[in-house]
């Protein structure tokens, strides 16, 4: 990121591996956490916002069930993994204690599965008090409690760290994301903020929310979706771009907070680096938030993280190690062959992203919208 010159802003990595697992972020270095610390203080000396997506609950045992969702239930549920999953959280409050600005994104799709259990997160249990952890004795056994717990743990060890809960638009209905019918987007958005506010109390709030689009190029996603998970640029047909802003609007002003696009796929339909083959997937995300980011400012979006979310997903450096590749170019959603352009970079997306947030920059960005 440094050597491309790009004044970035943020930049993300992830936390995984489970918090009983032996195979933890906690065990990524000899000394338990410091992979964290680590990588904030050269995130902080580069410029950037360090931001840790915090996702462990999944790949923790026992995860019994067949879905993700069953997964995370039984962990929720069981005592034992979720006083490993306070001490693990705590380890991560104490890591980045005293290295400056951090974000920790906490747990994203885990929100969306609770919601989609009840739309109070008072109804739903999860091990809190009960855990026997001494932390969080305080807070009920249910999903409003495990938020209060981790909030409450970070105002304990790390009060500067912001936390940041994550709106997935699937929790509360059908997708507006990828649906290919009509959705009131408008109404899953109030009902997303309706069920995020229940996790907070008036004196202990999430300081940010965190939303995803997709975790993979439109390319590498298309047929694995339900639904279809390219978006339409002119909004004649769904999804589109435009029923995405009115979720997106609306969910903000519900919230009366800024929203985080993150993990957004890097693909482009611009260079012919982009033939769709593993590392080289298109996708027409990046190139339409970079081309409207007024549009994106006015609907209450702050800020937005590119990045893979799966393996052979494109990436915005040279993750093939195939060096710079211009094969012709290809046809794909709304483009016969129009990926024209000859890259001249490594990256596996052409340069596209460097080049497109540089010129970003240089204009001069867009203001905020308060909110």
């Amino acid at each position: 990121m440094v050597e491309s010159g790009v004044p970035w802003a943020a930049r993300y990595t992830y936390l995984s591996g489970g918090v009983n697992t032996g195979e933890g972020w906690a065990t990524w270095t000899s000394e338990p956490g410091f992979y964290a610390t680590d990588y904030a203080r050269r995130t902080n000396a580069a410029g950037y916002v360090p931001i840790f997506s915090y996702y462990q609950l999944q790949q923790s045992r026992p995860k019994i069930g067949t879905t993700e969702r069953e997964r995370a239930y039984s962990n929720l549920a069981d005592r034992a993994t979720m006083r490993d999953y306070y001490r693990d959280f705590r380890l991560l409050m104490r890591s980045l204690a005293d290295v400056g600005m951090a974000v920790v994104h906490v747990e994203p799709d885990l929100w969306g599965y609770i919601e989609q259990a009840r739309p109070e997160a008072s109804a739903v249990p999860v091990s809190v008090r009960s855990s026997g952890d001494p932390d969080v004795s305080g807070e009920p056994d249910n999903a409003a409690g495990f938020a209060q717990a981790l909030l409450g743990l970070r105002d304990k060890y790390a009060p500067h760290v912001l936390l940041a809960v994550h709106a997935s638009a699937w929790g509360a209905g059908p997708d507006p994301v990828v649906s290919t019918t009509a959705v009131d987007a408008a109404r899953i958005a109030r009902d997303t903020a309706h069920f995020l506010r229940s996790l907070e109390r008036t004196d202990r709030r999430w300081d940010l929310v965190f939303h995803d689009v997709i975790d993979r190029d439109a390319a590498l996603a298309a047929g694995k979706v339900a639904g279809r998970s390219w978006w339409d640029a002119t909004d004649q047909t769904l999804p589109n771009f435009a029923r995405w802003l009115v979720f997106v609007r609306t969910l903000s002003s519900s919230l009366e907070r800024p929203i985080v696009v993150w993990q957004v796929p890097v693909g482009n339909q611009r260079f012919r680096s982009m033939d769709n083959s593993p590392g080289h997937f298109q996708d027409n995300r990046a190139e339409y938030f970079l081309a409207h980011a007024d549009l994106l400012a006015a609907s209450g979006v702050a800020a937005v993280l590119f990045g893979p979310g799966v393996d052979d997903a494109t990436w915005y450096l040279d993750a093939r190690h195939d060096g710079v590749t211009n094969p012709p170019a290809v046809s794909a959603f709304g483009c016969d062959r129009c990926n024209t352009e000859i890259a001249t970079f490594a990256d596996d997306d052409g340069g596209n992203l460097r080049l497109a947030v540089g010129a970003y920059y240089r204009s001069g960005g867009v203001a905020l919208q308060p909110r």
